[in-house]
């Protein structure tokens, strides 16, 4: 669940920082920066699954265009930082589980458009970094007051110190990612001139807590549904994650049935 978002230098935000709720509406006129705001969830999304230039291809407008104008000039960079509550239980591709102890973190990416030779444009990761939210620092959930049920199946702050799991750091051999201890040893990758996430290259539960941020990015997706694809039957093949369109959305509630059901509701 998405919980936060900070926005700068991003088509047309400067220092925005907006707090959700579990059902948020978004209203404004046009030209307001209602789409704007939803471009940069998707573009998170993006990041955590494909590589940057991947990830920026699919923006609505040039990739360089997704770079602040101001009046000195196009900002080099773009600053976005998520708050986000992640699923206590993840299963990776082959079908493993793995408990996270701690589900609410900060995740923090820097874009930096650079020019490696002139003429030659490149959008690249300058920062990363994915820090837990401490339980007396976490305003969100104090601000809902989940229910005792919610945070006993939900809420767990089971990160000793505060330690994060992710920093970037300038050291003598230059900027690194540290993967910081998570069950297992820590990882460093260089970070100089890095064209892709740190979270897109973790694809399974080694690392269990950033693999479940990154399952949680990944879901977030944009839908637009087409009425005509929801009435359609699907194989039972079909993915059971919803469709953009809607067009697999029997296979979903089929997964929902037998994910839920019980005797006393078998219809789930």
């Amino acid at each position: 669940m998405l919980t936060r978002l900070e926005i700068d230098g991003f088509k047309t935000f400067e220092n925005l920082c907006v707090d959700l709720a579990p059902f948020t509406a978004v209203v404004g006129n046009n030209a307001a920066g209602k789409s704007n705001l939803f471009d940069v969830i998707q573009l998170l999304s993006n990041l955590a699954t494909k590589d940057v230039a991947e990830a920026v291809k699919e923006m609505r407008g040039e990739p360089l265009e997704l770079f602040r104008q101001t009046e000195a000039g196009r900002s080099r960079q773009i600053r976005l930082a998520a708050e986000v509550l992640v699923d206590p239980v993840v299963r990776d591709p082959w079908g493993s589980e793995v408990r996270v102890t701690h589900t609410r973190m900060r995740y923090e990416v820097t874009l930096e458009w650079r020019e490696p030779r002139p003429g030659i444009p490149r959008i690249q990761v300058a920062h990363e970094a994915v820090y837990p939210l401490a339980k007396k620092k976490d305003e969100w959930a104090k601000r809902l007051s989940p229910s005792q049920s919610f945070k006993t199946a939900y809420l767990k702050y089971g990160r000793s110190g505060q330690k994060p799991w992710l920093t970037t750091e300038d050291k003598p051999e230059g900027l690194t990612f540290d993967i910081h201890q998570d069950g297992r040893q820590g990882r460093n990758r260089p970070a100089s001139a890095a064209e892709a996430t740190v979270l897109y290259s973790i694809t399974n539960a080694e690392f269990p807590h950033l693999f479940a941020l990154r399952e949680e990015m990944r879901h977030w997706r944009l839908l637009q549904l087409d009425p005509a694809l929801l009435r359609k039957p699907v194989p039972a093949t079909a993915s059971d994650v919803l469709n953009a369109d809607g067009s697999n959305l029997a296979a979903v509630l089929a997964q929902l049935k037998a994910e839920t059901a019980t005797e006393a509701r078998p219809s789930g």
